[in-house]
């Protein structure tokens, strides 16, 4: 994850553009976000196979495999599979792992194996992780680390009391959702930020097709997936940057985005670069980034993403990453 630039500095889409595009204009007022019935970490949380015994078997991976019938969250420790990220094609640098804490969290882990990094080690300067709670229906980033940012505590306006980075509130449906508030970055988490800027998310359940490998066997795979569309600033209309993410159901985080206007935002120039490499050079999202595009509204442009539907076997072990 990009740190927010206003505040400190292929997935095949089933239903079409159009009218059931994002809207663009301003969305109504929200009421306080409902409990939720479902488990967020239904979505959030990739989930281990089990066979009749319970126990977890290690290769099979839920919805791509149909010998796998009966789930669990699963947990950092030694996992039944991984998932890598796509690069031309084929298995990429980066795997990340969407991993059950306790009942209202989960850890996204950020893990590099290219040389000089090592997959399964925390590498300090390269690994990272996003860690997403859940409490009193509303679901959010609470803090992020990567190479490029650090470690960054994400704090809305509310702060000391109140969440974070929104990613959903309420029972997610397939109507468009949106909430706007004010966020901020801390380097300290017990910290507030020193200011805030004003952004926007949406969020739906839609019907997703991946692309998926194994390493022996791939295919594409429909399944459901919660979608966001992070705004900043909000809303759409004043946008100058975001970031999209797309949890599937039973298998965490399979796919996160960035967006750029073209002429709102300075650093347009630079990001449209930064496409021809992730996006035409390095395939980072195996196509699948043209299908998000039409969600988009406004003229922003996808130039960056990552989708994390490269599997490999276990046991393995995950990256520990120390919140």
């Amino acid at each position: 994850m990009r740190p927010l630039l206003l505040v400190c500095s292929g997935i095949a889409l089933l239903a079409a553009a159009g009218a059931d595009a994002m809207p663009s204009g301003p969305p109504p007022a929200q009421p306080a976000a409902p409990a939720m019935i479902m488990d967020p970490a239904e979505w959030l949380a990739q989930h281990a196979c089990l066979d009749a015994e319970g126990r977890p078997v290690p290769g099979l991976v839920p919805v791509v495999h149909p010998a796998c019938t009966r789930v669990a969250p699963a947990r950092h420790g030694a996992l039944t599979y991984r998932s890598f990220d796509w690069w031309r094609g084929v298995l990429g640098v980066k795997a990340s792992d969407s991993l059950l804490e306790d009942d209202r969290r989960v850890a996204i882990t950020f893990d590099f194996g290219h040389d000089p990094f090592r997959f399964g080690q925390f590498d300090a300067g390269q690994d990272g992780g996003d860690e997403i709670r859940w409490n009193a229906g509303r679901v959010w980033i609470s803090q992020t680390e990567d190479g490029g940012g650090g470690r960054q505590w994400f704090r809305d306006s509310r702060c000391p009391a109140g969440e974070g980075w929104l990613l959903w509130q309420g029972e997610p449906s397939r109507e468009w959702r949106s909430h706007d508030y004010r966020l901020g970055i801390a380097r300290d988490g017990a910290a507030c930020p020193r200011g805030f800027s004003g952004v926007h998310t949406r969020w739906r359940i839609q019907e997703v097709t991946l692309p998926w490998h194994d390493g022996s066997r791939g295919g594409e795979a429909r399944l459901e997936a919660v979608l966001t569309f992070h705004f900043s600033p909000g809303p759409p209309g004043t946008t100058q940057d975001g970031e999209f993410f797309v949890h599937a159901r039973h298998l965490g985080r399979v796919m996160w985005g960035a967006f750029v206007h073209p002429t709102r935002a300075a650093h347009a120039p630079d990001r449209l670069r930064d496409r021809e490499v992730a996006i035409i050079h390095d395939q980072r999202c195996a196509g699948a980034e043209s299908q998000i595009q039409p969600l988009l509204p406004d003229g922003l442009i996808i130039y960056d993403c990552r989708l994390y539907t490269q599997f490999r076997p276990g046991p393995a072990p995950s990256m520990e990453w120390t919140r």
